[in-house]
């Protein structure tokens, strides 16, 4: 019996953090839950001891941790809970991570260390070009053009948002 390793991938947006467990770069396992930006380490432990005895008993040996964040003050605890629930040093996606990805905009330090991490797997997994939908808190379509390079990004309300002010203008 060989054991496969994975890769866990974490995406810690406004509303949920999302984590999938990846075994030869196919999903095995995804979970949701709700993000709060007031967890401490201990609380964040406890959310992911679960999940994470889960995937570790059922579904393999963990390899890598990799996770991109748009909400800057539960990294250090997220990191702090993984490290401690693994003994694995997570990737925090960021300024200066060497993807490989070819970015021409006007001020690269802008984009989102979320975005970045759609646009390096949908490359990896589609190749180019490619529209990206990334759809949560808000909604964001990606271009990556014909030559792979990242060129244009449009954010909007996502549709949750969408629906609520919809819904309160009706009731005006």
């Amino acid at each position: 019996y060989l054991e496969v390793n994975m890769n866990i991938c974490i995406d810690v947006g406004n509303s949920t953090i999302g984590i999938g467990a990846f075994k030869e770069n196919k999903l095995v396992e995804r979970m949701v839950v709700n993000t709060d930006p007031n967890f401490t380490e201990e609380q964040f432990y406890q959310l992911f001891k679960r999940p994470f005895n889960y995937i570790k008993e059922g579904k393999g040996h963990i390899d890598n941790i990799i996770f991109s964040s748009v909400v800057p003050q539960v990294n250090l605890p997220i990191i702090n809970a993984l490290k401690e629930l693994t003994n694995i040093d997570p990737i925090l996606i960021g300024t200066g991570t060497k993807t490989g990805l070819a970015i021409k905009v006007d001020n690269p330090l802008e984009i989102g260390n979320d975005l970045i991490a759609d646009l390096v797997s949908a490359k990896e997994k589609y190749g180019y070009p490619t529209l990206i939908a990334d759809l949560g808190t808000a909604s964001k379509i990606l271009l990556l053009d014909k030559t792979g390079t990242f060129t244009s990004c449009l954010i909007m309300p996502g549709l949750t948002l969408s629906a609520q002010s919809l819904s309160s203008k009706r009731s005006e």
